[in-house]
């Protein structure tokens, strides 16, 4: 049975196959041209960074992948712990990889790190935005003097009460477009949400997380463009959708930096959202967000975030939404975590702050139905 199995997946992924056996050196002469080496070897390269999880490897392969994954994989740095996760351990990871069977993906948690997600501010002669220092002395010490430091909770109650909270220094009438400086990756494997350390800003984690940039324009409500850089426009993620522009799948050219989005009509649908590229933004103002780190508050099952809105030619901060999530349970999802109780949602909505301070300059109701950013 199990070798049907292995027969019918190998058939069904005979492109990657392939691909892999031209990288290895036993594909034909047309397939080993400059052209397919270089496909070779990008094929391999994403197979490595899937965790080697693909049935078109041959036993071989799969330990040569799996190798050199692990020979890859840094060492833990003590100094950047929360870069890694709890259990991480790149010889375990490769003996368990070893000794489990294929698609294992419990062996992942020895593997996770924090994902490197880069900010793409569009003018390098702004100087960097500031961000809000954290109090001083912390509210850790100031309960420590106090003595009232007694659980978790009483922890994370009082960073909800010091510091959480919606913080609108400047607001805009008239926004026609908006720019995503900061986009991110989509992190709901069970094993990043139970991880007390890998996910940067649970509590900015939601649905339309790693979703194509045109189903996050649509959910931006009133405004008439989303702009977002071209390295990080989702274009990977159309094809899970039947319906969509065919400009949704244009790649831009080395001089067009960003991706612009639009729709055609009312409905806001992705089959009405069209893409151009360009090397202009005409958005005036953006929002970006960062992962906040407080003394021994991971340590405790509690991670804060901090969502900015800012003058994309001044640096200057219109806007700053802060708070916190608390795990009761330490195997529990931050998903499932709770929330300061200042927010009236489970999951905070980007899209409510970035409206409320970012007045669109076209007022339109939410679809029926649409209870969520994606």
């Amino acid at each position: 049975m199990k070798q049907l199995k292995f027969k019918f997946l190998s058939f069904s992924c005979g492109v990657l196959a392939a691909t892999v056996l031209a990288f290895v050196g036993f594909a034909s002469g047309a397939e080993t041209s400059n052209a397919a080496d270089t496909k070779a070897a990008q094929a391999w390269r994403k197979i490595v960074d899937d965790g080697c999880n693909s049935y078109a490897l041959s036993l071989g392969q799969y330990t040569e992948c799996i190798e050199q994954r692990a020979r890859e994989l840094p060492p833990l740095d003590p100094a950047k712990r929360e870069h890694f996760g709890e259990l991480y351990d790149p010889a375990r990871y490769l003996q368990c990889k070893k000794d489990g069977y294929r698609n294992d993906m419990g062996c992942e948690r020895y593997a996770l790190r924090r994902l490197e997600q880069p900010e793409y501010w569009p003018y390098t002669d702004v100087p960097p935005m500031k961000w809000p220092e954290a109090p001083k002395p912390s509210v850790y010490e100031q309960l420590q003097k106090k003595q009232l430091l007694v659980t978790a909770k009483d922890y994370f109650d009082e960073l909800c009460k010091a510091e959480a909270g919606e913080f609108i220094y400047r607001v805009v009438e008239g926004v026609e477009s908006i720019y995503q400086i900061r986009p991110r990756s989509e992190e709901f494997s069970n094993y990043r949400q139970t991880d007390p350390y890998v996910i940067e800003a649970p509590y900015f984690l939601e649905v339309w997380d790693d979703a194509p940039a045109g189903t996050l324009a649509n959910s931006l409500l009133g405004y008439r463009y989303f702009e977002v850089t071209s390295q990080r426009d989702g274009l990977v993620q159309y094809r899970k959708y039947r319906q969509f522009h065919s400009s949704l799948k244009t790649e831009p050219s080395n001089a067009e930096r960003f991706s612009r989005f639009s729709s055609t009509d009312g409905d806001k649908t992705l089959a009405s959202t069209r893409k151009v590229h360009t090397d202009q933004l005409i958005s005036h103002y953006g929002f970006t967000w960062r992962g906040i780190s407080r003394q021994d508050d991971r340590k405790n099952g509690i991670a804060g975030g901090e969502l900015a809105i800012v003058d994309l030619k001044t640096a200057e901060i219109l806007a700053v939404k802060r708070s916190f999530k608390f795990r009761t349970n330490t195997q529990a999802h931050w998903a499932a975590s709770k929330i300061c109780p200042q927010d009236s949602n489970d999951t905070f909505r980007v899209h409510e702050f970035l409206t409320k301070v970012l007045k669109p300059d076209i007022q339109e109701l939410k679809p029926k139905g649409s209870n969520c950013f994606c």
